[in-house]
């Protein structure tokens, strides 16, 4: 599920429970308390409990009732506001989040609890106007400054997106310079595979355009070498380019890592790029660059050796299809061959990983990753034993690559390869 449920008492005392506890961790009053994408609200359990109910009827009533418990507390609350405009556009075709078309209707201000500060976040829009429109539209619903929340992309795989953040970054600092808008923060939401230390350059636009009042791309240089203990900023940008051996600006190492070698899922979206070549200049070029690393050699270490996998893992599946289809018998031969060097390659990227993981977080979750490397270096020894039986005449075929790649999502002429695997699509294959 996707919510709490609300009007339910155990919600309730779960929530007294949060309250109570984060209360006697931390001196700061001030507490978020969410509130956002509960696009969900009334269905499912709460359905068959209750009965039908307006979603905005049980968001206010029950935002009324976490507001009264955290004011008992003590506590200053902030939220996320995007369920106000998601609520007030339902009927809005193609919406998005914070869409500028819409309007909020009347009995909303009544509804709006006083005393709550609205975190408008964004980190997806590029146009300074789309910022200020909506800084006005909370201003005139909340009747307060919103906080602003943008973004430091570091959640789409092993590697960040810099250049994606930054280009909704500056828009949205600007728009809030000249709107007025005085707390401004970043994320930076975990649950990724890189490590959150990886933000900093991030952290280092909204610290210095905060110091001058602008965006200055050598004041960043300057500022970051200064706090990062004499690391390179411009080195740290390196740490992108594995996501971009389409030349844009999304991320596609999750899919070239976990790309099936037999089944090939993700093959068509692929099959135009140049990857073996793009990993071997990159790998050359991280390994090239010897400056101090500092806080950020093991997530390095990590990255240099996922480039490395890559030379030969990315486009290894159609190699793989080519040489079936044109009866290669040598191609083959050969492909067999690489597949003990991705093997290794593999160990040593998921050897450097599982490390800096061991210095950086809290053990729980490397469970997830022992499984998806396992499961790949499976993947590989499987693929060794279908060769094995295919060139030695013991099986006449090989059914996974006698079928057809057809394409994963979208159309032939969709040009977006990366936002197909994103974050929020991971999942798809």
């Amino acid at each position: 599920s996707t919510v709490l449920l609300a009007d339910a008492d155990e919600t309730y005392a779960l929530i007294d429970d949060m309250l109570k506890t984060v209360s006697s961790c931390f001196t700061t009053r001030r507490i978020h308390i969410g509130m956002d994408e509960t696009s969900a609200l009334g269905t499912g359990r709460y359905l068959r409990k209750n009965g039908y109910r307006d979603r905005r009827d049980i968001y206010f009533a029950h935002l009324e009732r976490v507001k009264a418990m955290v004011l008992s507390y003590g506590l200053d609350p902030m939220m996320w506001s995007d369920m106000f405009f998601r609520m007030a556009g339902d009927d809005l075709p193609g919406f998005e989040d914070f869409d500028t078309r819409v309007t909020f209707p009347e009995d909303y201000k009544e509804k709006t609890p006083k005393g709550v500060h609205p975190v408008f976040w964004d980190y997806y829009h590029s146009q300074q106007s789309f910022y200020e429109i909506n800084i006005d539209k909370h201003r005139a619903l909340f009747g307060e400054d919103p906080l602003f929340a943008g973004g430091v992309w570091c959640w789409s795989g092993h590697c960040p997106l810099y250049s994606r953040s930054l280009e909704f970054s500056v828009p949205a600092l600007d728009a809030c310079r000249s709107k007025g808008i005085d707390q401004v923060f970043a994320t930076v939401w975990g649950g990724g595979d890189l490590s959150l230390v990886m933000s900093l350059p991030g952290l280092a636009w909204y610290a210095d355009y905060d110091y001058r009042g602008s965006f200055d791309p050598e004041g960043i240089r300057e500022s970051f070498r200064y706090a990062c203990g004499g690391v390179s900023y411009d080195s740290l940008m390196l740490c992108e380019l594995p996501q971009h051996p389409d030349g844009s600006k999304l991320s596609l190492t999750t899919a070239l890592l976990y790309n099936d070698p037999l089944l090939g899922l993700a093959d068509r979206h692929i099959g135009n790029l140049p990857l073996g070549e793009y990993y071997r200049d990159l790998t050359r070029k991280l390994e090239a660059d010897t400056s101090e690393k500092g806080i950020f050699a093991l997530s390095w270490d990590v990255i240099l050796k996922l480039s490395s996998l890559l030379e030969n893992k990315a486009d290894f599946g159609l190699r793989l299809k080519a040489a079936y289809d044109k009866g290669d018998r040598a191609a083959l031969a050969e492909l067999l061959a690489e597949c003990d060097v991705i093997l290794q390659k593999l160990t040593a990227f998921r050897k450097a990983h599982r490390y800096a993981w061991t210095q950086l977080n809290k053990p729980f979750d490397w469970v997830e990753y022992d499984l998806r490397y396992g499961g790949l270096a499976a993947r590989f020894d499987t693929v060794k034993e279908v060769l094995r039986r295919y060139l030695s005449g013991e099986t006449p075929s090989i059914p996974e690559l006698e079928e057809d790649r057809l394409r994963l999502v979208g159309s032939e002429s969709d040009p977006l390869i990366g936002e197909r695997f994103l974050w929020m699509r991971q999942g798809s294959y």
